[in-house]
């Protein structure tokens, strides 16, 4: 049986005092480790409040994961005009469950959901480039981007895209980056020019690109 003598007990006592001491002067000073602890304390349960608000979304969209009979899955990249039910993605069948008619004149870019390249486009105008955000992405990218007062609701596996974010363009070549690293971010495109020509220009090869999507049906 350990036993312990009477200084052992008072040196215990003393370092918890210590601890108890610092860790009031930290707080009250912000000092070492205060910033460590709030910065973890606020990402852990950031995380989680993603992920709650993540099932609640999907608990109220159940079709988000509903099959497309007319979607074929490809693993390229297309311009498209943007119709309500489009699928967002070229190798998904996921679409916009929100807001559809603000984006009525919108082009969308149909990346495959897990592209890693940037993106090459070439507009003969000044355009405005849309992009849905993940809160579970690095967004980084976009602070110096003008944030939308409405939103949109792309629900898949990983994201829920909902977040739009906007900047305008110049008219000749754009480049941008396919977002990540969960998903890829929406791109959506708008413009009040009728004779706009906008292209996709150097499209990666295709070891790039994703693997062909299977849809399974349960």
């Amino acid at each position: 049986m350990i036993r312990f003598n009477n200084r052992f007990i008072i040196l215990i006592i003393f370092l918890l005092f210590l601890a108890f001491c610092y860790g009031f002067v930290s707080h009250r000073n912000k000092i070492f480790p205060y910033k460590i602890i709030k910065k973890t304390i606020g990402s852990l349960s950031g995380k989680q409040l993603d992920i709650t608000q993540d099932i609640k979304i999907r608990e109220k969209y159940k079709n988000w994961n509903d099959i497309n009979n007319n979607f074929k899955p490809f693993k390229e990249i297309f311009l498209k005009e943007y119709i309500p039910g489009i699928n967002i993605y070229s190798d998904r069948h996921y679409f916009n469950h929100m807001n559809d008619d603000k984006l009525y004149d919108f082009s969308v870019i149909q990346l495959p959901k897990h592209y890693g390249q940037n993106i090459q486009l070439y507009s003969s105008s000044e355009v405005t480039i849309y992009r849905a955000l993940c809160d579970h992405n690095n967004n980084n990218e976009y602070d110096n981007w003008e944030k939308v007062d409405f939103e949109i609701m792309v629900i898949s596996h990983t994201c829920v895209h909902k977040n739009l974010v906007k900047k305008n363009f110049i008219k000749g070549k754009i480049v941008l980056s396919p977002g990540g690293p969960k998903s890829s971010d929406p791109i959506f495109i708008s413009s009040g020019k009728l004779d706009l020509d906008l292209k996709i220009l150097d499209i990666p090869p295709e070891i790039f690109l994703v693997p062909a999507y299977k849809l399974q049906r349960e």
